[in-house]
């Protein structure tokens, strides 16, 4: 909150190129044209979510600035009619499924990401939508979910939609891999790898998939394997000692063993 307060207070006095070296505090005053930058600054800003701040800021930057507060624009077909840079004002209720899924798919594209939340939460909030279209939806709000936690509950939403959709069921594991990884969530995540080996280990494109999320943490599957087992290479290209034997079975973590028998809870080792 205060990293964003004090952007709000720095950023309205500050000379920028896009307004010919004026502040946009003196472009807003200006009126006109000068205004109308300002206010595409800020539009393009919030539309793409550029400043993650986790909370609002947009109202208090607006009138930091001296911009008017924007007005609903209240169109039921916007797509060709309403500018991308204000789609975020839409009024989303009165928008038709079609041009939701429009919004949704095209301002996803363009990297306008708050648009297209809004666009998915809308959708998702309508009964008389197909199974395609809330697969669609749940990836958008899964990939601008701000916590782990939050990106586990969509995963599992989406889940009951992937065998009515033919979609591959196996790439969700991978998904929950990566988040069970970033967590250091050791039994969540070998629960996952144990139910990948059991449904989908004869599938390449989830194998790879697999490869590249220990790759992505630093953890090198192939040395584990030409070692029998043991523990992958440590910072650096060291290797690191082998496991024994009876913890052969389980997921190999740097510090996992400690010397001094203290209560230290080992974790996945991440760069």
């Amino acid at each position: 909150a205060r990293v964003a307060d004090r952007f709000t207070a720095l950023w309205v006095e500050t000379p920028l190129p896009e307004l010919m070296g004026k502040t946009p505090k003196q472009a807003a005053a200006e009126g006109n044209e000068s205004c109308r930058r300002v206010e595409a600054l800020v539009n393009d800003a919030e539309a793409t979510d550029i400043i993650a701040s986790g909370r609002d800021i947009w109202p208090e930057l607006r009138k930091a600035s001296g911009l008017p507060i924007p007005a609903i624009i209240e169109s039921a077909e916007p797509l060709g009619d309403v500018p991308p840079q204000r789609w975020l004002r839409l009024d989303f209720q009165k928008i038709t499924n079609d041009h939701l899924r429009g919004l949704l798919l095209t301002a996803a594209e363009v990297g306008y990401s708050k648009v297209a939340e809004l666009a998915a939460d809308t959708l998702l909030s309508r009964e008389d939508i197909t199974d395609a279209d809330r697969w669609q939806a749940y990836g958008v709000l899964e990939a601008r979910a701000r916590t782990t936690t939050r990106r586990l509950e969509i995963l599992e939403k989406i889940r009951p939609l992937a065998a009515a959709l033919k979609a591959d069921e196996g790439m969700l594991d991978v998904g929950e891999l990566r988040i069970h990884l970033q967590r250091g969530d050791q039994p969540a995540l070998l629960k996952v790898l144990d139910r990948i080996r059991r449904d989908h280990s004869q599938n390449p494109r989830v194998s790879n998939a697999v490869m590249q999320v220990f790759a992505e943490a630093g953890i090198d599957l192939g040395a584990m394997a030409a070692g029998g087992g043991g523990a992958p290479p440590g910072p650096g290209g060291a290797s690191s000692p082998a496991a024994p034997a009876a913890e052969s079975g389980k997921l190999w973590t740097p510090g996992g063993e400690t010397s001094g028998g203290g209560d230290e809870k080992p974790a996945i080792w991440t760069p």
